[in-house]
C-alpha cells in the first residue's frame, strides 16, 4: 500500500475557502473565498494563482464548456467576467432571497448535462431558510427540497436518480449529516432519507463531492478530516489532513488519483496553525488509487 502525497498549492489564507471546481476544457482549478468575496484560480503544473473580488459573497462559481462563468453570488444566481483589474462584472439571473437578506448562497454543481444544482443557507444559523434548487440550461429554476438551515453539497448520483444533500448544523427536524433524495424524471423529489446520520458530534458535514464508482467525499468542518462514503452510506476511507476546517474536495479530469481539496480559516482555535499549517489554503491529495 502506498503512502498518500500531501501538499499544500497555495498561500492565501482563505476565510471560507469552497467550491472546488476543476475546468476540464481549459485544465484550470476555481475556488471561491465565500466570506473573503474573492474567486480564485490555479494552473496546474505552474505558480500561477490569480484572484479577482466580487460584490458579494460568492458560494461557488461553474465553469461552462464554452469558458462563460456562473457564479451563485450571495443574492442569487449570475454571469461573471473575470476583468483585467481583478475585479469581475455581474449579470443577475435570478434571486434567490426572497426579501431575507440573511439568505445566501451556499454551494452548488453543474451536472454532465449542464443542469445546476445549488443551494441555500441562513446567515444567521437559526432558521430552516436553506432549499436545493434546480435550474435547467436555460436558467429555469424548480425548488427540489427545503427545510435546511445550512444546506451543502450537493451531489449527483451516477444514475441520476438521486440528489445527495447535507445538512450541515441541523436542526429538531433534522439531524446533521448526508440525505439521499429520490428523483423523478421531471427532478421532483419523491423520497428524502438520511444516508449517514453524522458520527462526530463536535463535527460538521461540509462540501460533497461523488466519484465515478458513486462514493461520496464530504468535508469536515470543525475537524480536519475528509472521508469517504459508499452509495449505501459505508465509510472507506478516512483521510486526516494537515488542516482544520476542511469544506470540499474536486477530481482534476477523470483522474481520481488525485483529489484538491479546500479548507477554511473561519472558526478557528488559537494557534491551530502550529498542528494544521495548511489551514486556510487548498491541499493537493495523491495516490488515492494507488492505495
Amino acid at each position: 500500500m502506498n503512502k498518500l502525497v500531501i501538499s499544500c498549492l497555495t498561500h492565501v489564507q482563505c476565510i471560507l475557502g469552497e467550491g472546488p471546481t476543476w475546468d476540464d476544457k481549459r485544465k484550470q482549478l476555481y475556488w471561491v473565498d465565500i466570506l473573503g468575496n474573492r474567486i480564485f484560480r490555479y494552473v496546474p503544473g505552474t505558480q500561477n494563482i490569480s484572484s479577482w473580488s466580487t460584490p458579494e459573497h460568492i458560494g461557488f462559481v461553474i465553469i461552462r464548456e464554452n469558458g462563460t462563468i456562473i457564479g451563485g453570488l450571495q443574492s442569487g444566481l449570475h454571469h461573471i467576467d473575470l476583468l483585467d483589474d481583478g475585479t469581475v462584472s455581474v449579470d443577475r439571473i435570478d434571486d434567490i432571497t426572497n426579501g431575507q437578506p440573511q439568505i445566501r448562497f451556499n454551494d452548488g454543481m453543474q451536472d454532465k448535462e449542464g443542469n445546476i444544482w445549488a443551494c441555500t443557507m441562513d446567515m444567521k444559523n437559526e432558521n430552516r431558510l436553506g432549499k436545493y434548487f434546480f435550474y435547467d440550461r436555460n436558467f429555469n429554476r424548480s425548488i427540489i427540497d427545503e427545510g435546511y438551515i445550512v444546506a451543502n453539497g450537493p451531489a449527483i448520483s451516477n444514475d441520476k436518480k438521486s440528489l445527495y444533500t447535507v445538512e450541515t448544523i441541523g436542526n429538531g427536524a433534522q439531524k446533521k449529516g448526508i440525505y439521499k433524495l429520490s428523483l423523478n424524471a421531471d427532478k421532483q423529489m419523491l423520497k428524502r432519507s438520511i444516508l449517514v446520520e453524522w458520527p462526530d458530534p463536535n463535527t460538521f458535514p461540509d462540501g460533497l463531492i461523488t466519484d465515478s464508482e458513486g462514493d461520496l467525499w464530504i468535508g469536515e468542518f470543525g475537524g480536519n478530516t475528509l472521508r469517504c462514503y459508499s452509495p449505501s452510506g459505508k465509510l472507506k476511507q478516512a483521510i486526516p489532513l494537515p488542516a482544520w476546517n476542511i469544506t470540499k474536495a474536486a477530481f482534476p479530469d477523470t483522474d481520481e488519483n488525485i483529489l484538491y481539496v479546500t479548507s477554511a480559516n473561519l472558526a478557528s482555535p488559537e494557534n491551530i496553525h502550529s498542528k494544521y499549517p495548511y489551514t486556510g489554503e487548498v491541499i493537493k491529495i495523491e495516490g488515492l488509487k494507488d492505495r
